[in-house]
């Protein structure tokens, strides 16, 4: 007698689909066994990752700041949050990762968001690793500012006196990536995955876009000329970078002589950078002062050791400036005597 295949419940498959949506509209969401069994039949996750190795958008990001706000960069540096997810994969639960960016000088965009890294009516991408996540973020926000801050054309007629230069109207944008809460709640999000085997693990649903008007938009300014960066997301210009530039004229103010910076790959973490800055004249310096270990590449140790050096030099400069005050301040006179 011939073999004959059982035939596919497509009929009670579809009810059986129909009955678990509604469950877990109300709160009842598949178990981790069953999310397991459906991961063998259908990805969780949307697409590959994004291959993002070829440069280090988040130092990159950072540099570009520095560079347009030379004065302040500090309030203007973006922010970056990290968010897990537990996601079923080929019957196994692996964490994936979702970062977000927010710059104080977009606060309406966070990206990842539509038109900036996802596509219309899609979640943005998960990445096996927290450090991938974040270069994401990073080279979407930096490509948003660059695309803020055209070039200007090579002729630009005077306007008029009488002329005004104001912008009316502005530029629309959608958000799909709303603020992400550095304490979410299982009653609020459904990123997080209930503990415990009965629990489960939905993914978010796409979240609703939000159309935002940008009212003002940044004023056009001109990036670094010939601005290239190497493989390690070195970033090389004409002039050197505003923070590079202060730790050099505090370095000579305070007799140090301008440092050199000495970055060496980890031997213990291959990808990994140490550093620290050399003086020809830094005998009077905390021997600690700028040693930094870790760094995800050499560009970002160069900027570690930087900040520390810079801000070490502030606060010795302003004890030198209060001590000869001291000596200088004219002596008030006594109005009684």
């Amino acid at each position: 007698m011939a073999a004959q295949s059982c035939p596919v419940p497509w009929a009670r498959i579809k009810l059986w689909i129909e009955a678990q949506e509604k469950a877990e509209q109300q709160g009842n969401p598949l178990t981790k066994p069953q999310l397991q069994a459906l991961s063998h039949l259908v990805s969780f996750v949307e697409g590959p990752e994004p291959d993002i190795s070829a440069q280090d958008h988040v130092s990159l990001l950072t540099q570009h700041i520095q560079f347009h706000h030379k004065k302040d960069a500090s309030s203007h540096l973006p922010t970056y949050e990290d968010v897990g997810l537990e996601v079923p994969i080929s019957g196994n639960f692996h964490w994936r990762w979702r970062t977000t960016c927010s710059l104080p000088s977009a606060s309406h965009m966070i990206f990842p968001c539509e038109g900036h890294g996802v596509s219309q009516g899609q979640q943005p991408p998960l990445f096996a690793t927290k450090k991938a996540s974040k270069q994401y973020a990073a080279m979407h926000a930096l490509a948003y500012l660059r695309a803020m801050r055209p070039p200007p054309a090579a002729i630009v007629a005077p306007a008029p006196a009488s002329t005004s230069n104001r912008v009316s109207g502005g530029v629309s944008l959608k958000s799909a990536t709303p603020p992400v809460s550095k304490s979410p709640k299982a009653s609020d999000s459904s990123l997080a995955m209930p503990t415990g085997d009965a629990g489960g693990a939905p993914l978010a649903p796409p979240l609703p876009s939000a159309e935002i008007t940008a009212q003002d938009k940044p004023t056009p300014a001109v990036e670094p000329q010939g601005a290239s960066a190497t493989a390690d997301g070195e970033f090389y210009t004409g002039d050197m970078p505003s923070l590079l530039e202060q730790v050099a004229e505090g370095a000579k103010r305070l007799n140090f002589g301008v440092p050199k910076y000495e970055i060496v790959e980890d031997p213990n973490k291959p990808g990994s950078f140490n550093g620290k800055p050399i003086f020809v004249n830094g005998g009077r310096m905390p021997d600690d002062i700028g040693h930094v270990t870790g760094a995800m590449s050499k560009s970002v140790a160069r900027q570690l050791i930087a900040e520390q050096l810079n801000e070490y030099f502030t606060a010795e400069l302003k004890h030198r400036d209060d001590i000869f005050r001291s000596f200088t301040a004219t002596p008030v006179k006594n109005l009684t005597s």
